[in-house]
């Protein structure tokens, strides 16, 4: 085993091996607060991402399968503690709508946008 120096002001990245074949990432800040990933998986690009639940998956599959617009416009009027907007859900959703505003020309984006509007009709 290796052990190599991690520069000063860097966090340090340690691959955790599970008995039960899995792996875990362990993030050790500058500060020294750490930061555990529990099932990290290697993802053909070579990005450390940690796999979704199932029903997470399902989740995001709905989400990409709609428009920035449909989207924004739940992001807009949905009640206040609708849990599709807290915790890994919400990360998710801002995530994907994020990305598919970004995909769109400015001109698409305000489209979409003056089309949702700010009244709930």
């Amino acid at each position: 085993m290796t052990k190599e120096k991690t520069p000063e002001g860097k966090t340090k990245i340690a691959v955790i091996e599970n008995e039960d074949g899995t792996q875990d990432m362990e993030l050790e800040k500058p500060d020294g607060s750490k930061t555990i990933l529990k099932n990290v998986a290697l993802t053909n690009v070579g990005v450390l991402e940690p796999e979704l639940p199932p029903e997470l998956v399902k989740f995001k599959e709905g989400l990409e399968s709609q428009t920035f617009e449909s989207l924004l416009r739940r992001w807009r009027f949905e009640e206040p503690g609708n849990p599709d907007f807290q915790d890994q859900r919400g990360d998710i959703f801002k995530e994907v709508m994020f990305r598919k505003r970004d995909e769109l020309t400015s001109y698409e984006c305000g489209r979409a946008s003056s089309n949702v509007g700010w009244g709930r009709f």
